[in-house]
């Protein structure tokens, strides 16, 4: 590889100073390089791969087995201690551990603190363990018959027999000519043969089923539980650097995004090797190559440093100094945003300024935080973040100043229109002709619900036309030259109060409708 010519770098430099401050309080060809100073650095580094792991345990009832058996829970973190010092050793293992690395763009150059999933390691083991609550036995003696299977019989209480149910243990029943004769049952006698436990006064016992143990609830009654455990391997990076062979705002640059400006190609990596530590470990060492220098800028005769670095010169190290140049414009954006004098005429002065003007057309086309990332890629330099979420703020509070007044005034103009087509469809005969094809509440309820959305729609409308001819006032010049970037104006709160209006004026003319004799929607409460 051959890494660029930090003359040709300084030059691309200067044209993107220029690009940043024309029109911003200074002019192109007032952005020149004063000072260069330029050359092409090595570097060695060193990426070292040190294993971890993570386990994920799961309990489950019963003796089973998933992955390597092992005797005992003690022997879970031997086994894994050994797993992984054997996987350090096997040349194959290393293999794929360092080319996990050694594959990607980046190469793992700078990669710290990193932790990537080895999911082709992954291995189970499972562990059986005896239940705590039956002590491995599965069970208990049953406590109703102490372990002797049986119990007494509920019916004759051990007695063997009971009293004949014929009749009633007197030993005679009336005959069909009432006179009493012998119970043909008991045949006198007065008692039968309990036939539940058939006369042997005990019966199977009804809580164990005749097992003489109850079965353990926790484990099921198998007396044990298995222990699955997932071993995960990862890996977790550290990496090191020759910090005395590269200036300070290099080994900054490296260690915060080392890997991107490799992948990027500001970085030329002249070899990536996966090399043993003298204790036996692993890491990937590194030769790398930049190109490096130092630039002075005068803008409008005023130095600006720099560090030109990487093979696509980027800049490193670039304190904000736009803020300075476009003041002027902050100030009167400033006043704009808090209505402080001719708003438009305010933000017709600040968006003299490129940066400005920018903001404006972004927060105008869309949400805040979309304009805040899109300014920031326009200008990702030369001014701080504070500053440009400053700018979008007060630019989308300025043109809300701006458009304030008129939104109103559309807000009221539709709400007018909504009176008419609300009022025209209820006080006339026109809704009752419709509601009576309905054969259901629900109907009425949708009808009335898009009628609401209907005439808030329209409202919201005619505010954006009324705020749209507001805002061409105040930033006209700007979207004419950017229609692409042209969308309708914030309705801002007053849309939510289009709808809020309309749903209020369906209410009030409900009402009407009651007091004058008219077809009133079903849903409206009548007292």
């Amino acid at each position: 590889m051959c890494s660029a010519d930090p003359k040709e770098l300084a030059k691309k430099s200067l044209m993107i100073m220029r690009e940043l401050c024309d029109g911003n309080g200074a002019t192109a060809d007032s952005v020149q390089i004063k000072e260069a100073r330029g050359e092409v650095l090595d570097m060695q580094g060193i990426t070292h791969i040190e294993l971890t792991h993570i386990t994920e345990q799961e309990r489950k009832v019963g003796k089973h087995i998933q992955g390597a058996l092992l005797p005992n829970a003690q022997m879970l973190g031997a086994e894994i201690a050994q797993t992984i010092a054997k996987m350090g050793k096997n040349d194959e293992s290393r293999k794929v551990i360092t080319g996990k690395l050694l594959n990607r763009t980046d190469k793992g150059f700078s990669s710290h603190g990193e932790e990537i999933n080895l999911p082709e390691f992954g291995i189970e083991y499972t562990t059986h363990e005896p239940c705590g609550s039956c002590q491995g036995q599965g069970g208990a003696t049953c406590k109703r018959c102490n372990g002797r299977c049986q119990e007494t019989c509920t019916q004759c209480h051990a007695k063997t027999m009971i009293p004949c149910r014929k009749c009633s243990g007197n030993g005679f029943t009336m005959g069909q000519d009432n006179k009493q004769q012998k119970c043909n049952f008991c045949f006198g006698h007065r008692q039968v043969a309990c036939p539940l436990c058939q006369k042997r006064g005990t019966i199977k016992c009804r809580i164990c089923n005749g097992a003489g143990k109850t079965k353990c609830d926790p484990c099921k009654g198998s007396g044990a539980f298995s222990v699955f455990t997932k071993l995960k391997i990862a890996i977790k990076t550290l990496f090191e650097m020759d910090r005395t062979s590269v200036p300070a705002p290099v080994v900054y640059a490296i260690e915060n995004s080392g890997d991107k400006l490799v992948a990027q190609k500001h970085i030329d990596l002249i070899s990536a090797e996966s090399v043993r530590r003298e204790d036996g470990g692993m890491a990937i060492h590194y030769k790398a190559r930049f190109p490096y220098g130092d630039l002075v800028f005068s803008v409008n005769g005023k130095p600006i440093t720099a560090h030109l670095f990487g093979n696509r010169g980027k800049m490193l190290k670039l304190k904000p100094f736009l803020e300075d140049m476009i003041e002027p414009g902050l100030e009167h954006l400033g006043r704009a945003a808090q209505g402080d004098g001719r708003v438009a005429n305010l933000i017709k002065k600040a968006s003299q300024y490129k940066l400005i003007a920018s903001a404006l057309l972004f927060v105008s086309s869309m949400p805040k935080k979309k304009a805040f990332m899109a300014l920031k890629r326009k200008y990702p330099m030369g001014i701080s973040n504070d500053a440009v979420m400053q700018i979008i703020k007060q630019s989308d509070q300025a043109l809300g100043n701006v458009t304030r007044k008129p939104r109103y005034m559309g807000l009221g103009a539709g709400l007018i229109v909504t009176v008419l087509l609300i009022g025209g469809l209820l006080l006339t005969k026109t809704y009752a002709a419709i509601i009576v094809k309905m054969p259901h509440l629900i109907f009425e309820i949708i009808l009335s619900t898009g009628l609401v959305a209907l005439c808030g729609y329209l409202t919201t409308i005619i505010i954006k036309k009324f705020a749209d001819k507001a805002r061409s006032q105040a930033i006209g010049h700007l979207m004419a030259a950017n229609t692409k970037m042209v969308a309708p104006a914030k309705t801002r709160t007053s849309g939510l109060y289009a709808y809020i209006g309309a749903a209020i004026i369906l209410l009030i003319i409900s009402e009407i409708t009651r007091h004058v004799g008219l077809a009133t929607p079903a849903w409206y409460p009548i007292k």
